[in-house]
Protein backbone atom coordinates (compact mmCIF):
# COMPACT_ATOMS: atom_id res chain seq x y z
CA UNK A 1 0.00 0.00 0.00
CA UNK A 2 1.08 3.62 -0.43
CA UNK A 3 1.12 6.53 1.64
CA UNK A 4 -0.88 8.93 -0.16
CA UNK A 5 -4.30 10.32 -0.40
CA UNK A 6 -6.07 7.13 -1.62
CA UNK A 7 -3.93 4.74 0.43
CA UNK A 8 -7.59 4.10 2.33
CA UNK A 9 -9.38 3.56 -0.73
CA UNK A 10 -6.66 1.48 -2.71
CA UNK A 11 -6.16 -0.63 0.70
CA UNK A 12 -9.67 -1.40 1.02
CA UNK A 13 -10.67 -2.00 -2.65
CA UNK A 14 -7.12 -4.54 -2.57
CA UNK A 15 -8.96 -6.23 0.86
CA UNK A 16 -12.37 -6.91 -1.05
CA UNK A 17 -10.76 -8.37 -4.20
CA UNK A 18 -8.67 -10.64 -2.19
CA UNK A 19 -11.42 -11.70 0.12
CA UNK A 20 -13.32 -12.53 -2.78
CA UNK A 21 -10.45 -14.28 -4.04
CA UNK A 22 -9.68 -16.10 -0.92
CA UNK A 23 -13.95 -17.60 -0.81
CA UNK A 24 -13.13 -18.49 -4.16
CA UNK A 25 -9.80 -20.35 -3.57
CA UNK A 26 -10.20 -21.30 0.22
CA UNK A 27 -5.99 -20.83 -0.13
CA UNK A 28 -4.48 -20.04 3.15
CA UNK A 29 -2.10 -17.81 1.41
CA UNK A 30 -4.73 -15.61 0.00
CA UNK A 31 -5.77 -15.59 3.68
CA UNK A 32 -3.09 -14.34 5.04
CA UNK A 33 -2.59 -11.58 2.36
CA UNK A 34 -6.05 -10.34 3.34
CA UNK A 35 -4.79 -10.64 7.42
CA UNK A 36 -2.06 -8.43 6.15
CA UNK A 37 -3.91 -5.78 4.10
CA UNK A 38 -6.50 -5.34 6.79
CA UNK A 39 -3.65 -4.92 9.13
CA UNK A 40 -2.45 -1.58 7.10
CA UNK A 41 -5.97 -0.55 7.31
CA UNK A 42 -5.63 -0.98 10.87
CA UNK A 43 -2.81 1.18 11.14
CA UNK A 44 -4.88 3.78 9.43
CA UNK A 45 -7.35 3.88 11.71
CA UNK A 46 -4.89 3.90 14.56
CA UNK A 47 -3.00 7.48 13.38
CA UNK A 48 -6.08 9.74 14.85
CA UNK A 49 -6.50 7.81 18.44
CA UNK A 50 -3.22 9.13 19.13
CA UNK A 51 -4.45 12.10 18.30
CA UNK A 52 -7.60 12.35 20.31
CA UNK A 53 -9.93 11.55 17.24
CA UNK A 54 -11.12 8.08 17.78
CA UNK A 55 -13.01 6.99 14.57
CA UNK A 56 -12.02 10.16 12.58
CA UNK A 57 -10.30 8.22 9.26
CA UNK A 58 -7.43 10.76 8.02
CA UNK A 59 -5.68 10.52 4.66
CA UNK A 60 -2.09 9.09 5.67
CA UNK A 61 0.30 11.25 3.64
CA UNK A 62 3.66 9.82 4.29
CA UNK A 63 2.90 7.27 6.31
CA UNK A 64 1.59 9.30 9.35
CA UNK A 65 -1.88 11.29 10.54
CA UNK A 66 -3.12 14.60 8.39
CA UNK A 67 -6.09 16.41 9.41
CA UNK A 68 -7.61 15.46 6.00
CA UNK A 69 -10.11 12.70 5.95
CA UNK A 70 -13.16 12.75 3.62
CA UNK A 71 -16.45 10.46 3.12
CA UNK A 72 -15.34 9.39 -0.32
CA UNK A 73 -12.23 7.22 1.70
CA UNK A 74 -14.89 6.21 4.43
CA UNK A 75 -17.18 4.57 1.77
CA UNK A 76 -14.55 2.86 0.73
CA UNK A 77 -13.12 1.57 3.55
CA UNK A 78 -16.34 0.13 4.51
CA UNK A 79 -16.37 -1.87 1.25
CA UNK A 80 -13.91 -3.23 1.82
CA UNK A 81 -14.26 -4.46 5.63
CA UNK A 82 -18.07 -5.74 4.53
CA UNK A 83 -16.24 -8.27 2.26
CA UNK A 84 -13.39 -9.08 5.02
CA UNK A 85 -15.98 -9.70 7.75
CA UNK A 86 -17.60 -13.28 6.81
CA UNK A 87 -14.12 -14.82 6.56
CA UNK A 88 -12.28 -12.55 9.37
CA UNK A 89 -10.67 -14.97 11.82
CA UNK A 90 -11.73 -14.08 15.21
CA UNK A 91 -9.01 -11.71 16.24
CA UNK A 92 -9.06 -9.89 13.21
CA UNK A 93 -13.47 -9.94 13.54
CA UNK A 94 -13.22 -8.04 16.77
CA UNK A 95 -11.10 -5.86 15.56
CA UNK A 96 -13.06 -5.08 12.71
CA UNK A 97 -15.99 -4.70 14.70
CA UNK A 98 -14.35 -1.88 17.14
CA UNK A 99 -12.88 -0.10 14.12
CA UNK A 100 -16.63 0.19 12.21
CA UNK A 101 -18.18 1.24 15.73
CA UNK A 102 -15.74 3.82 16.30
CA UNK A 103 -16.48 4.89 12.54
CA UNK A 104 -20.09 4.89 12.45
CA UNK A 105 -20.05 6.98 16.35
CA UNK A 106 -17.56 9.52 14.68
CA UNK A 107 -19.78 10.27 11.64
CA UNK A 108 -22.64 10.55 13.84
CA UNK A 109 -20.74 13.29 16.10
CA UNK A 110 -19.52 14.95 12.72
CA UNK A 111 -21.27 16.24 9.59
CA UNK A 112 -19.49 15.39 6.67
CA UNK A 113 -16.48 13.60 9.40
CA UNK A 114 -14.31 16.24 8.21
CA UNK A 115 -13.86 18.06 11.73
CA UNK A 116 -10.62 20.70 9.97
CA UNK A 117 -12.12 21.22 7.04
CA UNK A 118 -11.21 19.97 3.68
CA UNK A 119 -8.58 20.96 1.12
CA UNK A 120 -8.88 24.80 1.77
CA UNK A 121 -12.08 25.08 3.37
CA UNK A 122 -12.45 25.51 7.29
CA UNK A 123 -14.56 23.35 8.95
CA UNK A 124 -17.54 25.35 9.04
CA UNK A 125 -17.97 26.50 5.81
CA UNK A 126 -17.36 22.18 5.08
CA UNK A 127 -19.93 21.80 7.88
CA UNK A 128 -22.40 24.15 6.04
CA UNK A 129 -22.66 21.89 2.87
CA UNK A 130 -24.00 18.96 4.77
CA UNK A 131 -27.20 17.57 4.23
CA UNK A 132 -29.22 15.00 5.69
CA UNK A 133 -31.64 14.53 3.29
CA UNK A 134 -30.07 13.50 0.31
CA UNK A 135 -29.58 10.30 -1.16
CA UNK A 136 -26.13 11.47 -2.26
CA UNK A 137 -24.97 11.27 1.20
CA UNK A 138 -26.65 8.43 2.76
CA UNK A 139 -24.96 6.23 -0.05
CA UNK A 140 -21.77 6.87 2.00
CA UNK A 141 -23.39 6.33 4.92
CA UNK A 142 -25.85 3.31 5.28
CA UNK A 143 -23.61 0.87 4.70
CA UNK A 144 -21.46 1.96 7.50
CA UNK A 145 -24.38 1.99 9.62
CA UNK A 146 -25.38 -1.68 8.48
CA UNK A 147 -22.40 -2.63 9.01
CA UNK A 148 -21.76 -1.20 12.90
CA UNK A 149 -25.36 -2.72 13.39
CA UNK A 150 -24.34 -6.14 12.61
CA UNK A 151 -21.43 -5.87 14.40
CA UNK A 152 -22.71 -4.80 17.75
CA UNK A 153 -26.35 -4.66 17.66
CA UNK A 154 -26.33 -1.67 18.77
CA UNK A 155 -29.75 -0.20 17.89
CA UNK A 156 -28.28 3.54 17.17
CA UNK A 157 -27.43 2.51 14.18
CA UNK A 158 -30.54 1.14 13.23
CA UNK A 159 -32.51 4.23 14.39
CA UNK A 160 -30.06 6.27 11.95
CA UNK A 161 -30.60 3.82 8.99
CA UNK A 162 -34.20 4.38 9.22
CA UNK A 163 -33.63 8.22 9.38
CA UNK A 164 -31.51 8.40 6.49
CA UNK A 165 -34.50 6.70 4.82
CA UNK A 166 -37.22 8.74 6.30
CA UNK A 167 -35.79 11.63 5.55
CA UNK A 168 -34.51 11.19 1.91
CA UNK A 169 -37.75 10.15 0.66
CA UNK A 170 -38.69 13.51 -0.61
CA UNK A 171 -35.04 13.18 -2.62
CA UNK A 172 -35.17 13.51 -6.50
CA UNK A 173 -31.13 12.54 -7.10
CA UNK A 174 -31.49 9.64 -9.06
CA UNK A 175 -34.50 10.88 -10.87
CA UNK A 176 -33.14 10.65 -14.74
CA UNK A 177 -33.19 13.70 -16.59
CA UNK A 178 -35.21 13.62 -20.14
CA UNK A 179 -33.60 16.95 -21.45
CA UNK A 180 -30.13 17.82 -20.61
CA UNK A 181 -28.14 16.69 -17.39
CA UNK A 182 -24.00 16.92 -16.50
CA UNK A 183 -22.03 14.19 -15.03
CA UNK A 184 -18.55 14.37 -12.90
CA UNK A 185 -16.33 11.34 -13.26
CA UNK A 186 -14.90 9.87 -10.18
CA UNK A 187 -17.62 10.24 -7.56
CA UNK A 188 -20.64 8.92 -9.39
CA UNK A 189 -18.82 5.83 -9.32
CA UNK A 190 -20.32 5.04 -5.83
CA UNK A 191 -23.63 4.72 -7.27
CA UNK A 192 -22.69 1.50 -8.54
CA UNK A 193 -20.65 -0.93 -6.23
CA UNK A 194 -22.87 0.98 -2.85
CA UNK A 195 -26.27 0.45 -4.03
CA UNK A 196 -25.42 -3.48 -4.71
CA UNK A 197 -25.05 -4.05 -0.99
CA UNK A 198 -27.52 -2.11 0.24
CA UNK A 199 -30.12 -3.76 -1.81
CA UNK A 200 -28.63 -7.02 -0.01
CA UNK A 201 -29.15 -6.11 3.66
CA UNK A 202 -32.36 -4.29 2.90
CA UNK A 203 -34.50 -6.02 -0.16
CA UNK A 204 -37.81 -3.32 0.86
CA UNK A 205 -35.45 -0.94 -0.83
CA UNK A 206 -33.90 -2.97 -3.96
CA UNK A 207 -36.23 -0.71 -6.49
CA UNK A 208 -34.77 2.50 -4.78
CA UNK A 209 -31.11 1.61 -5.35
CA UNK A 210 -31.27 -0.58 -8.25
CA UNK A 211 -32.89 3.06 -9.92
CA UNK A 212 -29.60 4.92 -8.10
CA UNK A 213 -27.02 1.71 -10.14
CA UNK A 214 -28.96 2.50 -13.54
CA UNK A 215 -29.15 6.15 -13.46
CA UNK A 216 -25.21 6.67 -13.45
CA UNK A 217 -25.29 3.95 -16.63
CA UNK A 218 -28.06 6.11 -18.26
CA UNK A 219 -26.18 9.93 -17.31
CA UNK A 220 -22.93 8.15 -18.74
CA UNK A 221 -21.56 7.84 -22.12
CA UNK A 222 -18.18 6.54 -23.32
CA UNK A 223 -17.30 10.86 -23.48
CA UNK A 224 -13.87 9.76 -25.35
CA UNK A 225 -12.44 12.94 -27.04
CA UNK A 226 -11.14 12.84 -30.53
CA UNK A 227 -7.58 13.29 -28.77
CA UNK A 228 -8.15 9.89 -26.56
CA UNK A 229 -8.90 12.33 -23.81
CA UNK A 230 -12.15 12.44 -21.59
CA UNK A 231 -13.24 15.11 -19.61
CA UNK A 232 -13.71 14.78 -15.92
CA UNK A 233 -17.13 16.93 -15.73
CA UNK A 234 -18.77 17.38 -18.89
CA UNK A 235 -22.91 18.14 -19.78
CA UNK A 236 -25.04 15.93 -22.26
CA UNK A 237 -27.52 17.78 -24.08
CA UNK A 238 -30.12 14.62 -25.53
CA UNK A 239 -31.79 16.74 -27.95
CA UNK A 240 -28.51 16.87 -29.69
CA UNK A 241 -26.28 14.24 -28.70
CA UNK A 242 -23.94 16.49 -27.93
CA UNK A 243 -21.50 16.31 -25.50
CA UNK A 244 -19.59 19.45 -24.08
CA UNK A 245 -16.18 19.16 -21.20
CA UNK A 246 -17.00 21.48 -18.34
CA UNK A 247 -13.58 21.17 -16.77
CA UNK A 248 -9.72 20.53 -17.83
CA UNK A 249 -9.41 17.34 -19.66
CA UNK A 250 -8.03 13.89 -17.76
CA UNK A 251 -5.77 11.62 -19.77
Amino acid sequence: WRAWENTSTNTAYYLRAMAYQYLVTGDPEVLGICRRTFAALKYIYTLPIEKGERGFLCKPYGGVYSNQGGRDQLQCVTWGLVAYRPIAPPQDLADLDTMTRDFADFALKVPNVSPHGYFGRNAEEYRKEWRSDSWDRAISFLPLMYLAWQGTGDDRYATEIQRWYDDCAKDKSFVFPTDKFGCSGYGARRNLYLPSWLMEVKPSHRGLWRRTMLSLYQRERTGLLADGTWPISWAYDTETGKMTPRENKQQ
